[in-house]
């Protein structure tokens, strides 16, 4: 169910011109919240990229193209009720032709190799200090294997 973004498409949507008061909560820069949908114990925020910016080359920074572009999930920290926050986002693969080098564009703070936030991570890393990794499913819909793979990653990151 949480794989596919268009299977929820029964949660209520949420307009962000409706309500602005959501995006400190999902602030990364360069992005914008495209739409939010929600049901008491899950919540998708889907994010696109902010037109307004050029896509520029992490090592020259200089314009570069659009080689291809890919939809991918983080898991975030609970939101309210909901227990499981997943985000979408459009995962943009450039091209430098002054380097020749590809390179990947994500939202600040998104580890896409874990698939979660850095403030997940974290915050996960902080429970399995104080409990044992087995416990923080009580409190993060996660498994012990999960808490205890984000706990080692988030151990030395700080959060975004």
């Amino acid at each position: 169910i949480l794989d596919s973004y268009h299977k929820l498409s029964d949660m209520e949507v949420i307009k962000m011109s409706v309500h602005p008061s959501w995006s400190p909560l999902f602030d990364f820069p360069g992005w914008v919240i495209k739409e939010i949908k929600t049901r008491p114990e899950i919540a998708m925020i889907r994010l696109q990229r902010d037109k307004r910016f050029s896509i520029r080359c992490p090592y020259c920074y200089k314009r570069s193209g659009t080689n291809r572009k890919v939809w991918q999930s983080v898991s975030d920290l609970p939101l309210g009720i909901a227990s499981i926050v997943k985000i979408h986002y459009e995962a943009i693969q450039g091209f430098c032709a002054c380097c020749e080098r590809y390179f990947t564009i994500v939202p600040h703070g998104f580890d896409h190799a874990v698939r979660a936030t850095r403030r997940l991570m974290h915050y996960v890393c902080r429970l399995c200090r104080f409990m044992p990794a087995d416990n923080v499913a009580e409190f993060l819909p996660i498994s012990a294997s999960t808490a205890r793979r984000l706990g080692q990653e988030g151990a030395c990151r700080t959060p975004a």
